[in-house]
């Protein structure tokens, strides 16, 4: 039964490096501007060491921060169905992060997630969630230590003092 047991502990530290692994390769192909379709098969293939429905909802999951970033890289993709479901599910990611996560980490992912939705409700043209999510990233900013989100709160100002397509 110990043998056995150590056996299950190398083969989850070993699907754990693989997707670490494919990890850093997404960063690179989205680095060097590699392509939407490959970008997807390489996060999908990395998020399937340990989400094993990648396409379910993942109601009430509990996600790691690599699991997190992976997801981000499909939302920016626009991978899921529909913007409404992507929206949500990233909505549940933010949940999960302000529950189960606490200090620096729960800030830098929390952030990162705020940041992707808006993003996508910028893309899609949803004004007035971009607002509602940027006040959001800015309240989670305030509450953050030290100055290691300036560049965020740069790139949020922006998008309030940006001229609307509807201003002119």
């Amino acid at each position: 039964a110990q043998e056995s047991r150590g056996l299950g502990d190398v083969y989850k530290r070993q699907s754990l490096h693989w997707q670490r692994c494919l990890a850093w390769r997404v960063q690179l192909e989205e680095a060097c501007g590699g392509g939407r379709e490959e970008i997807i098969r390489i996060a999908s293939e990395a998020l399937a060491y340990t989400i094993a429905d990648v396409d379910s909802g993942m109601a009430g999951q509990l996600y790691n921060p690599l699991e997190i970033r992976l997801i981000l890289v499909l939302a920016r993709h626009i991978y899921f169905a529909a913007i409404e479901e992507t929206e949500a599910r990233l909505f549940r990611m933010v949940r999960c992060v302000e529950t189960y996560y606490s200090g620096r980490m729960k800030e830098t992912l929390g952030i990162e997630i705020l940041l992707t939705l808006i993003e996508l409700m910028e893309k899609s043209g949803e004004n007035n969630k971009v607002v509602r999510y940027a006040d959001q990233t800015i309240a989670l900013i305030a509450k953050g230590r030290g100055i290691r989100h300036v560049a965020e709160l740069h790139y949020i100002c922006l998008l309030y003092t940006s001229p609307s397509p509807r201003d002119s």
